[in-house]
């Protein structure tokens, strides 16, 4: 059997690179080129040592792989501790919260880090954006239960936090139009709204 020392290399290759700047593209990866013993080597590694003993890039990289191996809540973990080893890379956070929300369905946990990040980070778009679609993708599940007090205050939730995203940062719109997670809002007269908070 190889060493630990082994997962640093392989971690290391050039298709473990997430790149930081697009979430889909960091975490849609196809991992075909690896080779099933270097795929197995990576999740012993996990299931002995965890997601917290390596350095943040190659913790990232890790968060990739296992998002691709659809391991989600040990790729969520890992994508959390890049975060809290580096408070700088937001996006780690969004990753954990967006696995964790849409793949584990822990709203809770997912919203409850969204609006800690939230009070420190005010202007951070993202964010918001981010717990709008959690907020709406729970309305979703649950829309079929009988009416609840909870589950409709969901959707209410999910437009606030979309006009909040819409005023802070307007690029966001276009990315709203396409996705899945805002089903069911009405996306361009939320927009329209944001602006009028300004």
């Amino acid at each position: 059997m190889k060493n630990d020392k082994n997962i640093d290399s392989i971690l290391s290759d050039d298709i473990m690179n997430p790149n930081p700047l697009n979430i889909n593209n960091v975490l849609s990866s196809d991992f075909s080129k690896i080779n099933k013993e270097d795929k197995e080597e990576i999740l012993k590694f996990v299931s002995k040592n965890g997601v917290e003993t390596l350095e943040p890039l190659l913790t990232k990289r890790l968060g990739k792989f296992l998002f691709a191996m659809e391991e989600y809540d040990s790729s969520a973990k890992a994508y959390e501790t890049v975060y809290l080893k580096n408070k700088d890379d937001k996006y780690s956070l969004l990753n954990a919260c967006f696995i964790r929300s849409k793949y584990l369905k822990d709203f809770d946990n997912s919203n409850k880090m969204l609006k800690e990040f939230i009070s420190k980070e005010q202007k951070f778009a993202p964010a918001y954006y981010n717990l709008a679609c959690n907020y709406n993708r729970e309305f979703l599940e649950f829309e079929e239960t009988p009416e609840n007090e909870y589950i409709t205050k969901l959707k209410d939730k999910a437009v606030e936090n979309l006009t909040k995203a819409f005023e802070i940062d307007k690029g966001l719109y276009s990315e709203a139009l396409k996705d899945s997670a805002l089903k069911g809002l009405e996306i361009k007269k939320i927009f329209e709204e944001s602006k009028k908070q300004e």
